[in-house]
């Protein structure tokens, strides 16, 4: 139903059929209320479904989210940087294309710079002071006392051996790559320290001569910080040198530069996004400095219409379900089970690669009783979604209990409703792009529809 149709359906009850209905049907009142209510709030939304895509790193949110937007043709360049950036990409239509990035503060740099001096100091001083923490002076890097505390209290002494990746590892892979556009570079932790501070407009602490190309960088990167520091974005127009786009992009999005992206904005002349559907690529599960909650959070629980959660052939762990609770999607749910239709969103499970696992089972036949390659994708599927769902229920039940009788009963419906409208769709990446049209339905028709019937 068009917007204007609903909104003359709205201002028509409230100015003449509200107070009829109050004379002659005051029962009917309430639900009619309500209901307009409900339609009066999707009527202020943007006219726009935010599609938001969850997982871990390298599980193939960005190959869906090009078949989604452009088909055979890529929005986006392809190889991430893995678990580095804590940056959300959008993709929505525009007619011509473009990109527009914003950066993140200084701080989020020096917060690099003082990590790995941790480590530096400490070690420095290991002899004399074995279990002590050698701390950085106020006065030589600007960081707050708590964000000092924070990243003392990540990287500690007691946090390298406990058989897991040392958290320092991330920051100095993020430092590596935006100085030398490269996670796995050979560079002592020391040069890593003065080409930050030289970012930082700070004096380096370890007298590091820099290379000619890593100075070109670290120039980018001085631009950027003084962007976000002046709250402006950086744009590149596809309709100037298309190369030049397609290099920048890159570099923002898997290059040098990506560590130090808060978001992307990304036009691009699609007849999907053009109906009113913009896709966002959130970062990935288990990123450094678990930076990714905040934005997240901003998408997931301010303004997903659909929360798409990619997960691998060994479906959804507890680590990604657990995404649905931290980003305040599961607050949404228990918040809306009174009124579900004032607060619509779908949770769609995408399974990648389904189609590679097909192709082992099928080869894992002796070449006389091979069934068609359609028989062993169908019958995997099935299987897929039977197991993805009880999966899911499994770690849902673990999102915690309680006493309090009507929050309990407002969880067991989230739960339910949750399960109820679930989407498990192991598919190839091309066959998604049909999925998520045929799922996220407008609700306008249904709700008005209502309103006229009692009225």
């Amino acid at each position: 139903m068009d917007d204007e149709v609903v909104s003359r359906l709205i201002h028509w009850f409230q100015d003449k059929a509200r107070s009829s209905i109050e004379t002659n049907a005051p029962e009917t009142l309430g639900p009619l209320d309500s209901d307009c209510a409900r339609l009066v709030r999707l009527l202020s939304r943007p006219q726009f479904i935010t599609v938001c895509f969850l997982g871990h790193s390298g599980v193939g949110k960005s190959t869906l989210l090009n078949a989604l937007a452009a088909g055979p043709r890529q929005v986006l360049p392809a190889g991430g940087i893995g678990p580095l950036t804590a940056m959300a990409t959008e993709v929505r239509y525009s007619e011509h294309g473009f990109f527009k990035a914003t950066y993140h503060q200084r701080h989020h740099v020096l917060r690099l710079v003082f990590a790995i001096e941790q480590r530096l100091r400490r070690s420095a001083a290991k002899d004399a002071e074995p279990s002590g923490t050698i701390t950085i002076s106020p006065t030589e890097i600007e960081l707050d006392l708590e964000t000092r505390e924070d990243v003392i209290a990540e990287v500690g002494p007691e946090n390298s051996s406990t058989g897991i990746e040392d958290p320092i590892e991330g920051y100095i892979k993020q430092a590596k790559q935006i100085v030398t556009g490269d996670q796995f570079s050979q560079v002592s932790e020391e040069y890593l320290v003065d080409a930050l501070r030289l970012a930082c407009d700070a004096a380096p602490a370890w007298h590091s001569k820099i290379s000619t190309r890593d100075t070109l960088r670290i120039e980018r990167v001085r631009d950027a910080l003084r962007l976000a520091k002046e709250n402006r974005p950086f744009e590149q127009l596809l309709a100037n040198e298309h190369h030049l786009f397609v290099e920048e992009l890159r570099m923002h999005t898997a290059g040098f530069l990506a560590p130090l992206i808060s978001t992307i904005h990304v036009g691009w002349p699609s007849s999907l996004l053009k109906s009113g559907i913009v896709l966002v690529d959130l970062p990935g599960v288990g990123i450094a400095q678990d930076s990714y909650r905040n934005i997240t959070k901003q998408y997931v629980r301010d303004k997903a219409r659909a929360v798409v959660l990619v997960v691998d052939r060994a479906g959804p762990t507890q680590e990604s379900v657990e995404l649905l609770r931290t980003s305040g999607y599961w607050d949404r749910l228990v918040g809306a089970t009174d009124d579900p239709d004032s607060d619509p969103s779908i949770i769609i499970i995408a399974v990648t690669k389904v189609d590679d696992v097909a192709a082992e089972h099928w080869l894992n036949f002796a070449k006389e009783d091979r069934p068609k390659k359609r028989v062993v994708y169908d019958e995997l599927v099935v299987e897929f979604k039977s197991r993805m769902r009880d999966q899911i229920r499994d770690q849902l039940l673990q999102f915690g209990s309680t006493t309090h009788e009507i929050v309990s009963e407002a969880r067991n419906k989230a739960r339910t409703r949750l399960l109820d409208t679930l989407e498990i769709h192991p598919v190839s990446a091309p066959e998604y792009r049909k999925i998520v049209l045929a799922a996220i339905m407008h609700p306008f028709d249904r709700i008005a529809v209502h309103i006229a019937a009692f009225a």
